[in-house]
């Protein structure tokens, strides 16, 4: 996936630690993980350097938030390219989603959700554009493709005041719900996921360790007991479980 998608052996190269960890991480296949990533580093413009970065605020997401990194990577085929577009972080979008998945729009319906969201500030129609001004906020941003952040904007909502009338003029019926889901649960909660995210460093190795260890737990803690019993009673309860 990752040569098919332009990167060299040396970008490869460098990847696939990262990929390896996020993989064992999410409990997912390491192809269809490699997958996942290199379609969101295509789409937010990233180098195979910041793949430990992008592994790591994946994992802090799918592990702290109701999503899974298979619906993470839905959600962001159909909002990334447009949230790339127009400057958002992919920190900032990754907690918006895992918001979302919390509210119960997951994978694709968080992804056209947000992309419906994006798309409404920064083309707003005439009656959408007349509501912003009601609520004093800006329908265009100063500098073209350079929207404010959208935990700015949910912000900017909540603080407007902006009733549920007011949000279904502004967005569409997708996008609109999205929105009430991530007003439901507060700027606060949004930048805090996202200042988070953003302090995971080394989680998507720290996940795949602790699974191992309990996978390896697992498979030596019965083990471990039948021993335990043949000692204290010397009888061999369980035959099946030998050293």
């Amino acid at each position: 996936f990752m040569a098919m998608a332009g990167r060299d052996a040396l970008q490869i190269y460098e990847s696939i630690p990262a990929t390896m960890d996020l993989a064992a991480a999410a409990q997912e296949e390491v192809g269809r993980t490699a997958d996942i990533v290199t379609n969101i580093m295509q789409s937010f413009q990233k180098g195979a350097s910041e793949t430990r970065e992008v592994a790591d605020q994946l994992t802090a997401t799918f592990t702290t938030t109701n999503t899974t990194l298979n619906k993470l990577g839905q959600t962001m085929k159909f909002a990334g390219p447009q949230a790339a577009a127009m400057g958002q972080d992919f920190r900032n979008i990754a907690a918006s989603a895992g918001l979302l998945g919390n509210a119960g729009l997951q994978a694709e319906l968080a992804g056209t959700g947000l992309r419906g969201i994006l798309m409404k500030l920064s083309a707003p129609s005439g009656e959408a554009r007349r509501v912003l001004k009601e609520l004093q906020i800006e329908a265009i941003d100063p500098l073209p493709g350079k929207m404010k952040q959208i935990t700015e904007r949910v912000r900017g909502f909540e603080e407007s005041g902006a009733n549920p009338r007011q949000i279904g003029q502004i967005f569409a019926q997708r996008a609109s719900t999205a929105m009430f889901a991530l007003l439901g649960q507060g700027a606060d909660a949004l930048d805090s996921k996202a200042a988070e995210l953003l302090e995971k460093q080394g989680e998507a190795a720290r996940v795949a360790w602790i699974d191992a260890s309990l996978s390896q737990m697992a498979k030596t803690l019965p083990l471990a007991v039948a021993q335990g019993v043949r000692v204290v009673t010397g009888t061999d309860w369980f035959p099946g479980y030998t050293a």
